[in-house]
């Protein structure tokens, strides 16, 4: 699953490319840059600490996967499942 999550942006159709739909796709950069598919820093902040730290530092927060796998754009999400796929972290 985690390498689902870095093609992320490679799987969205050209079309769908748009300033709404890469917001899930990619990560965010500076001004209107954006990094193609989805980093460990989409989910959680705090990673600058964690890398410096040589990953003893966590990271500071987490977003809900239903930011992104919401009801109109994953209807069938079951969170539980995946994340057994996913799990990572201490």
């Amino acid at each position: 699953m985690p390498l689902r999550h870095a093609l992320a942006y490679a799987r969205l159709p050209v079309a769908d490319r748009t300033d709404t739909c890469i917001t899930c796709h990619t990560l965010p950069l500076a001004g209107k840059a954006v990094a193609p598919g989805v980093h460990c820093q989409s989910c959680h902040g705090g990673s600058e600490a964690h890398v410096a730290g040589r990953g003893m530092t966590k990271t500071t927060g987490v977003v809900d996967c239903r930011s992104c796998h919401d009801a109109r754009h994953h209807p069938g999400f079951d969170r539980a499942k995946l994340w057994e796929v996913i799990r990572h972290g201490r």
